[in-house]
């Protein structure tokens, strides 16, 4: 990630009205860039918790495994993987779906 991306954040279904707009920065950090009024500390409070973790830990498909298990893998704030993985732990920790506005 070389420089600031941004993505509307729709909660509950992508296909619902956003409730807010991030930024996400080539450090991996993400900052909340506008924001429905009554969803303003809930999305803060996300952001907070996320933007202190030093690794975030997503589901994966399990390696080798016939039935396609799934395992947790960790990525950390410098990997090439990063919004990929911010976008799935936002989506499985807290249902909240982001989409990428394209520059």
């Amino acid at each position: 990630m070389s420089e600031s991306e941004v993505f509307t954040a729709h909660l509950g279904d992508p296909a619902k009205a956003p409730v807010g707009e991030f930024g996400v920065g080539a450090d991996g950090h993400i900052e909340l860039l506008a924001v429905d009024e009554p969803y303003r500390k809930a999305l803060a409070e996300i952001i907070d918790y996320v933007n202190g973790l030093e690794t975030l830990r997503i589901k994966a498909p399990a390696s080798g495994g016939k039935d396609g298990g799934i395992t947790r893998e960790e990525v950390r704030r410098d990997d090439p993987l990063l919004t990929h993985a911010l976008i799935a732990f936002l989506e499985e920790k807290y249902n909240l779906y982001l989409e990428r506005i394209p520059k």
